[in-house]
């Protein structure tokens, strides 16, 4: 559901993982973004609040004040600065360098495990992969595929819950719209209950099936 509110106390289990992840970019091929990225990373549960204190540091830091609201977008130029930024007033270079700063502060203090999808939106791409990654819609327009598009990290976090033997849930920023999050949630589904992965590695499906088959969208 979107909008939702984490809680933070919901489970106290050691061996349980979070994918928290995001997206950039849109699933259209003709658009004003080059391309489309789709990533996050996994963290023990046991770490959240550690992480939740990490990030105040930082927005004291950073912004003079714990209590500002800070997204990654802040950190990059573009239309959405117009409805203003809690970092400094400064050029691209500076305001790319806080980015690094918080990234450091983050990732060098904890061992979290992360991951990227990158689809870059060249012609020279699209025909060479296009039944592959693409499909046409009704209206015209060329979209990236999901299952291409998600079903890679969500694969990945299925192996790495096998791996550890662990159990996870998928927590994600909440998107345009609900039909936008319906799409993400169906390709989900279709990773979780893979038939071919049932009948080739059935280890890697019975992990899948010990995530939470809801994405949590904040």
């Amino acid at each position: 559901m979107m909008g939702e509110k984490p809680d933070y106390s919901r489970v106290e289990n050691k061996s349980k993982y979070i994918l928290a992840c995001d997206e950039r970019g849109t699933m259209y091929l003709n658009s004003s973004r080059n391309a489309r990225c789709f990533g996050g990373f996994i963290f023990p549960n046991l770490k959240i609040n550690h992480l939740i204190q990490q990030w105040k540091h930082i927005k004291q830091v950073l912004c003079d004040s714990d209590r500002v609201e800070l997204k990654w977008s802040h950190f990059f130029s573009g239309p959405h600065l117009k409805k203003g930024s809690p970092l400094p007033d400064e050029d691209e270079d500076f305001q790319r360098g806080l980015a690094v700063i918080a990234l450091q502060e983050i990732f060098t203090k904890c061992d979290y495990l992360t991951m990227v999808n990158v689809v870059v939106k060249k012609k020279e791409a699209f025909d060479k992969h296009k039944e592959l990654l693409y499909f046409l819609q009704d209206d015209g327009r060329y979209r990236l595929k999901n299952e291409i598009f998600y079903g890679g990290i969500f694969a990945f976090f299925i192996r790495y819950i096998a791996n550890t033997n662990g159990i996870g849930e998928i927590w994600m920023d909440q998107l345009s719209s609900q039909s936008e999050e319906d799409k993400v949630q169906e390709s989900w589904e279709k990773t979780r209950e893979n038939e071919g992965i049932r009948k080739r590695h059935l280890d890697w499906y019975k992990a899948g099936l010990r995530i939470e088959p809801k994405i949590h969208f904040f």
